[in-house]
């Protein structure tokens, strides 16, 4: 595996004096880290890309996992880059984490086809598609918690629409080590705005990854998103939580043109919301 590595600091005083000036010295220096990370799950060994945010030093950190959306057309997975996460990675590392953006097979310069399909809208398996969104999420933490400077025993998943449904499907059946679940708006099956192909089924799914989850999970979807408004997003969590697992759901105000991006845009609201969740659970915030 080849590695590249370089510090940021610079960065880190570009985020100080953004907020506003602060303790320039109380900021950790940063080390940024290009990985490739072996994945088999779906089918046939490939190598994903990966971007690595984390505090300098051999101390090993608490690892946050974030986990991209899907675009609804091939050219634009293809255009996906780990940079697009950076400002969230950033998030996490400067709050003590160990934080890494892994683009799935298929999309970007990651290796392999396409496997997150639901057969499409007119017979769709949304269970089936997130699964598969889990099993590389799941790879690529159990060859993060193989490194030096991650704490295999404290993982947060994140993720953001196909990726956010993807880590309730990763809860379900759990790696060893993860300890909570953040879901951005998740969902699959968005055809348009608010229009969602097969909805009881996509709530069937929901339902069906309750069933023996017991992981701690914070679910966030903004008032105008415009793939999974807020009355769906609350029956994926009555849904999910009826079946057993255990979800808080927060519906946040309006952002943007479309609160779908609310986890890209709005990074200074989310992590009030976040980290306080992950502190409760000994985690670091």
């Amino acid at each position: 595996m080849r590695v590249l590595k370089r510090a940021i600091c610079a960065a880190v005083l570009a985020a100080a004096l953004c907020r506003g000036g602060g303790d320039l010295a109380a900021q950790p220096a940063l080390v940024r880290e290009d990985l490739a990370i072996p994945s088999t799950r779906n089918g046939g060994a490939v190598q994903l890309v990966a971007l690595a945010l984390r505090p300098a030093g051999a101390q090993a950190r608490a690892l946050a996992i974030v986990n991209h959306g899907s675009p609804r057309d091939a050219a634009g997975r293809r255009r996906m880059t780990t940079a697009q996460y950076e400002s969230q990675l950033r998030v996490f590392a400067e709050r003590g984490y160990a934080a890494v953006a892994v683009l799935r097979r298929g999309y970007g310069s990651s290796g392999g086809a396409w496997a997150e399909g639901y057969n499409g809208c007119a017979d769709p398996d949304f269970a089936a598609g997130a699964r598969r969104t889990a099993n590389d999420i799941s790879d690529a933490i159990a060859h993060l918690q193989t490194l030096p400077w991650v704490d295999r025993t404290r993982v947060v998943a994140i993720g953001q629409s196909a990726g956010g449904i993807g880590v309730v499907a990763l809860a379900a059946s759990p790696p060893e080590g993860l300890r909570a679940i953040v879901n951005f708006a998740g969902g699959r099956g968005s055809r348009g705005p608010n229009d969602v192909c097969f909805e009881d089924r996509l709530v069937t799914a929901f339902a069906a990854f309750g069933r023996g989850a017991s992981l701690p999970s914070l679910w966030i979807y903004a008032e105008n998103d415009l793939f999974f408004r807020p009355e769906l997003a609350r029956r994926f969590e009555r849904a999910y939580s009826g079946a057993g697992g255990r979800a808080t759901l927060l519906v946040v105000p309006p952002s943007g043109d479309d609160g779908h991006n609310y986890f890209r845009r709005e990074l200074r609201d989310w992590p009030e919301r976040v980290f306080p969740f992950l502190r409760a659970l000994g985690l670091p915030g």
